[in-house]
């Protein structure tokens, strides 16, 4: 579940940044490793750990609402301007 919440909340960006392939591409791929666990849990035991179904599940619909309301808090803007005034 720990790699799980990795591949969700810091893969996607490291992708989009570093994909010249444009937006779908990056999409694909996003969504390849994030349905790599399931599909491979899927395979051999016939059936998804319930982890995966909900992760799967929260990214995809509570994802984007969740960083759109992210991105417009002050704490947000406080923590990105410290990141930046340190390099």
């Amino acid at each position: 579940m720990l790699n799980q919440s990795f591949e969700m909340t810091l893969l996607p960006p490291a992708i989009a940044r570093s994909s010249s392939l444009g937006a779908p591409v990056t999409v694909c791929a996003i969504f390849a490793f994030i349905l790599a666990g399931p599909i491979y849990d899927l395979t051999p035991r016939h059936r998804i750990h319930p982890a995966y179904t909900l992760n799967v599940l929260l990214f995809i619909i509570a994802g984007p609402p969740a960083r759109i309301a992210f991105a417009s808090t002050p704490a947000r803007h406080h923590s990105v301007q410290w990141m930046i005034s340190r390099y």
